[in-house]
């Protein structure tokens, strides 16, 4: 923790007096997830894999997800309740770089507590799913710790108009800096790929930067900022390839590269391509795809470059960084909650605005000029609530969230009643888990998708998938089959949503296995001979 150690010197007593009472606020609101059932399926494919990695299984080739690799391997912990306390840790650290970043971009301590706990609330209720240690919350933790390191560059001062402000960091040779700052985001795209988008948006300060002097500078004072430029963007860049080359390096020796290579990279492109959404009117699905919102971003940033004449680059850098974050929010179409998480560092900056109008409207007595920065938010504001709107996006209750963990810890429901209340099956899952906890087989395999099962069971799958729609979405029955075969687990459980869709499966369980046990959800099977 001394990268936060250094930055918290470089605040003062009000400052750091906020920061705690903001940690605070992450803390208690984060208490409910500490007690959480096994519910959700993201998080239990991450468990179920890091499970398996710490068993000594080869992440891509052993074991598959089609994620980058760096959250299976944070996921390496013994327990659910380990991993909760990890992303604990990981939300405080991620808070505490997003409100140095607020503090040095909003320059008010009032809008930077706005801005933060915006940030907090948005990360941190069920709404968009930041109770659940998702991949973008892992992710967003190492965007934003690279940015703080950037922010102590002299390229930052310089584009924010301001002193190179004193810290240990900044006594570091500027391009170690930026060096170590791209290997931060490089990290990021380890987590998640999206996390590409960030890197452009921060890349984009860079551009905003030297063009601000080029409008307005005469040529001979070009020359420091160019240099800025040239050393700012390559050395971000460079620090995010570096590290995904390491990767792949590692991947090879392990002998797994090519499936990397297919399943932790290339699978993200296909993944992009396989949802097609339909609109009303059918005009609007042309601003949906990928060449559309690739072009709608251009036109902005062509706007803001140009618009830099008159505005800060940190204001044009905000935006931009804004409308990048919701192309990466919608690369799949998706309208799952969790994908909007990564919009809410630049959304909760813009609300710092908003707030720092607003405290001037109440000194001054005055409205917001029409060309004031202010006005910009706007645009990406829109954006979002277009983009809301038109895909479907949903969000989860926090009123009842808070409201059931109440009742259960005084006692005013059964624990059982409140983890029934997450997800249907976990009953079924505590009675399988109870009986596969009495098996002497290794691993235990599972058609259908309730990985939820694995995690809670501690178990590794008998397949090198950890879900049926992969296996389908690969086609990949005869050798999951043939995997099941060569293992022979003891127990096969399979959920009756999927009973009827691998018939070759229920095939070699009349041959070999017997129906032990029917639940509400599943059917257990168990080996005969």
């Amino acid at each position: 923790m001394r990268w936060l150690k250094s930055l918290v010197r470089t605040l003062n007593t009000w400052q750091v007096e906020a920061l705690l009472v903001l940690l605070a606020m992450v803390i208690v609101l984060r208490i409910p997830n500490l007690i959480e059932p096994y519910w959700y399926g993201d998080e239990a494919i991450y468990l179920t894999i890091g499970n398996a990695l710490r068993h000594g299984s080869r992440l891509y080739l052993d074991i598959i997800d089609h994620k980058t690799p760096l959250i299976y391997y944070l996921a390496m912990v013994p327990t659910q309740f380990s991993f909760r306390l990890l992303f604990l840790g990981w939300m405080l650290a991620t808070t505490a770089s997003f409100y140095y970043l607020a503090l040095r971009l909003l320059k008010n301590l009032p809008a930077a507590i706005v801005a933060t706990t915006a940030f907090i609330l948005l990360t941190t209720l069920p709404w968009l799913e930041g109770n659940i240690p998702n991949g973008e919350l892992f992710m967003m933790g190492f965007v934003l710790l690279g940015a703080a390191i950037a922010s102590q560059t002299s390229a930052f001062a310089r584009w924010l108009d301001e002193p190179l402000a004193a810290s240990p960091l900044s006594r570091i040779n500027q391009n170690l800096l930026l060096l170590v700052s791209g290997l931060f985001f490089g990290l990021g795209i380890l987590t998640k790929v999206p996390a590409l988008f960030d890197l452009v948006g921060w890349l984009s300060l860079g551009w905003f930067g030297v063009m601000k002097t080029v409008w307005k500078q005469p040529k001979r004072t070009w020359v420091p900022d160019i240099e800025d430029f040239l050393h700012y963007v390559p050395l971000l860049s460079i620090g995010a390839i570096l590290t995904v080359m390491v990767s792949i390096l590692y991947f090879v020796v392990r002998g797994s590269g090519q499936a990397y290579l297919d399943y932790g990279l290339l699978y993200n492109f296909r993944y992009v391509g396989s949802w097609a959404p339909s609109f009303n009117p059918p005009w609007l699905a042309v601003w949906f795809t990928l060449l559309g919102k690739a072009a709608v971003t251009t036109v902005i940033g062509l706007l803001l470059t140009f618009l830099t004449r008159w505005i800060k680059p940190k204001y044009s850098f905000i935006v931009f960084w804004f409308v990048v974050a919701i192309f990466a929010a919608t690369l799949s179409n998706r309208p799952y909650p969790h994908y909007l998480l990564q919009v809410v560092p630049p959304l909760a900056l813009c609300l710092g605005w908003l707030a720092l109008a607003g405290q001037s409207f109440i000194k001054t007595k005055r409205l917001v000029p029409l060309f004031s920065p202010v006005i910009l938010t706007a645009l990406p504001m829109v954006m979002l609530i277009i983009t809301w709107v038109a895909l479907g996006f949903f969000g989860y209750p926090a009123i009842s969230y808070y409201a059931n963990f109440i009742k259960v810890m005084t006692g005013q429901v059964s624990s059982q009643t409140y983890a029934e209340g997450f997800n249907s099956s976990i009953g079924d899952n505590t009675r399988v888990t109870e009986i596969l906890q009495t098996s002497q087989s290794p691993s235990f395999f599972i058609w259908g998708t309730n990985p939820l099962l694995y995690a809670q069971s501690h178990t590794i799958p008998s397949s090198r998938f950890t879900v049926a729609f992969h296996i389908k979405d690969f086609n990949a029955y005869d050798e999951t089959l043939a995997q099941v075969k060569a293992k022979q687990p003891e127990y096969i459980v399979v959920m009756k949503d999927d009973a009827q869709t691998f018939p070759a499966l229920n095939q070699y369980l009349l041959q070999h296995y017997m129906s032990n046990t029917s639940f509400e959800t599943m059917v257990l099977w168990k080996r005969w001979n």
